[in-house]
């Protein structure tokens, strides 16, 4: 009786210490916080829709006089079923395993992500997780739950961090001239992001992006604040023989896994470019005063696109008549197409007592997109029948003097 009496007296003793010594161990292999430590996790709980993903903010602190390196992870048996990755920043994180705390400000603080996104075969239910921080000995030091419940229904419309815009996203301009469009870049997210710039061009074609006021400035990427947005101008050169069509263009701001994009579109009419010269290609030609002067011209485009509404038209010396037949042409298509110019029969008539000499006269053709001038020099001459006159008017003189000099020569 006395040996089983002191039996379970020992057993008694044996239990009191394992109960003793048991929660201490387990309250110094649970808790950071005697190390001046603590991670802080708001939301532990979250519920959300069949497309959207859990971002749960993680704060790691050390209030401690020396350094602590923590090994960081997620268990349970749920992980599975979820894309579950710790990052160092939700816009442009890397993945992180191991968590290193400084022992000055502010290098005794790190953020992180959770973030949790359901797989395609994962069902609605309710999941579990645990957030693993140990020491960097591998000695567990403190687990968090996390419950996630993942419903059918979206919760709320998530909303894209990058957003882009543009007033004026179609812009029409004839071959040979650049296309330029100002875009808005806007950061909706809680953070500041760095967005990576990005043009989708037809082959060929080339472009850049500058800020709105320093166009002297490429950029490949712009760090946006929080809330703000970020004016930029898009220049897109086309290639120096372009046809007339409509071409697509996209523009692109990445940061991490936000993207957002923006369509463009450059609408090429063509090239325009009237010529116009005279049949003898010489710049000059001779005229008799009172007398009309017919000259042929020839009118072409050397663009690809259609001129329209062309006039002819002269500027000429005061009373001086000039007409063109025809002196309008509704449309010219580009020589190529057409093969052949276009012929203008210009008449120039000089006053009748027009002076001997030479004159100026300017032709213009000029239609809605190209227009083409020539200066033309008009040497006026005098009527023939007044050289005769002026020839006989010599004779007479000649003959009058002969007859004087006769007379007084017999006296």
């Amino acid at each position: 009786m006395k040996r089983q009496l002191c039996s379970l007296v020992l057993l008694l003793f044996l239990g009191v210490f394992i109960l003793a010594e048991g929660p201490a161990r387990a309250f110094e292999a649970t808790s950071l916080q005697e190390e001046g430590v603590t991670v802080h996790v708001p939301y532990t709980g979250i519920i959300i829709g069949r497309k959207e993903k859990a971002e749960m903010d993680i704060t790691f602190k050390n209030d401690s006089d020396h350094e602590a390196v923590l090994e960081v992870g997620l268990e349970g048996p749920d992980k599975e079923k979820w894309d579950a990755r710790l990052v160092s920043d939700k816009w442009r994180g890397h993945g992180v395993s191991r968590v290193m705390l400084g022992k000055d400000d502010p290098f005794d603080r790190v953020k992180a992500t959770l973030v949790l996104e359901p797989l395609e075969t994962t069902q609605p239910g309710e999941y579990e997780f645990s957030l693993v921080v140990k020491h960097e000995t591998g000695e567990k030091a403190l687990v968090i739950p996390i419950t996630l419940n993942l419903v059918a229904e979206e919760i709320a419309p998530v909303e894209e961090v990058l957003a882009l815009e543009c007033s004026y996203p179609v812009v029409e301009n004839p071959a040979g001239k650049n296309f330029t469009y100002e875009v808005g870049l806007k950061n909706q997210g809680q953070e500041d992001v760095v967005a990576d710039l990005k043009l989708s061009l037809p082959s060929g074609w080339s472009g850049h992006v500058t800020p709105r006021w320093e166009s002297d400035r490429k950029i490949q990427s712009l760090k946006v604040g929080s809330g703000s947005t970020e004016r930029l101008n898009i220049t897109v050169i086309p290639p120096l023989r372009v046809e007339k069509n409509r071409y697509p263009l996209t523009f692109i701001a990445v940061s991490g896994e936000e993207q957002a994009q923006l369509e463009l579109e450059a609408v090429v009419t063509g090239t325009y470019n009237l010529k116009l010269i005279p049949e003898t290609q010489r710049l000059s030609f001779e005229t008799v005063a009172g007398k009309e002067k017919t000259l042929v011209l020839y009118l072409w485009n050397e663009g690809t696109a259609a001129v329209e509404n062309i006039e002819i038209y002269s500027s000429k010396p005061e009373g001086w008549e000039v007409s063109f037949e025809p002196d309008k042409v509704q449309s010219l298509d580009a020589y190529s197409v057409k093969g052949k110019p276009d012929q203008v029969k210009m008449t120039i008539k000089a006053p009748d007592r027009t002076i001997p000499g030479d004159y100026q006269v300017t032709v213009t053709a000029a239609g809605d997109q190209s227009q083409d001038t020539i200066a033309l020099r008009a040497t006026v001459k005098v009527p023939t029948t007044w050289g005769w006159v002026g020839i006989g008017i010599i004779v007479a003189v000649l003959a009058l003097l002969f007859g004087i000099f006769w007379k007084l020569k017999r006296r």
